[in-house]
């Protein structure tokens, strides 16, 4: 049976470490793994790279605008996509990736974050919040008080709401992102 998991957490919470090892781990008992990102994120090219050391993965690229049916369609069934950064996702390709799990009998779990630094949800996370099979929050602690970070605070001067990497966030609690 095909199954969405969205599994979030502010900046820092090691989302890209985990999505890693649980994609090892499906290797390991011989599931065919597919990475992907959205190509907003830029940082590491075509890999999914963690500073905690855990070697990168090679990963598609998911393009602005694309048809994920024809992106991920030499997948065998029960095969494992991993997305990375799946914020970044449209409600169509949310749409799409629901679609796929549900023809392909696909295993698909993406990681991401819940809102931006203006505390306001991302269209693919809002989408799989509304949709996902499980939801899971990846937990971290505030950088002021060691509450459960929630909060993603931007402590320099921006143009964007989106700005790609952890450079400049904090993760921090809803208390004191509002202080």
């Amino acid at each position: 049976m095909g199954k969405i998991i969205f599994r979030y957490g502010a900046m820092g919470s090691s989302k890209s470490a985990h999505l890693l090892m649980t994609g090892y781990n499906f290797e390991e008992r011989g599931k065919t793994v597919v990475y992907a990102k959205s190509s907003i994120d830029t940082r590491d090219g075509e890999y999914i790279t963690t500073r905690s050391g855990i070697p990168p993965k090679k990963s598609l690229t998911i393009p602005e605008n694309s048809n994920l049916l024809i992106l991920f369609s030499n997948l065998q069934n029960q095969s494992v996509i991993m997305i990375d950064e799946c914020q970044f996702l449209s409600e169509d390709d949310i749409n799409q990736l629901n679609k796929l799990s549900i023809e392909k009998d696909l295993v698909i779990i993406c990681y991401g974050l819940r809102t931006d630094s203006d505390s306001n949800l991302f269209l693919g996370s809002k989408r799989l919040f509304e949709i996902a099979d499980v939801i899971e929050e990846i937990k971290s602690c505030c950088s002021r008080c060691a509450r459960k970070a929630t909060m993603n605070l931007y402590l320099g001067a921006k143009k964007d709401v989106v700005l790609i990497g952890d450079s400049g966030y904090l993760p921090i609690c809803r208390e004191c992102y509002f202080k």
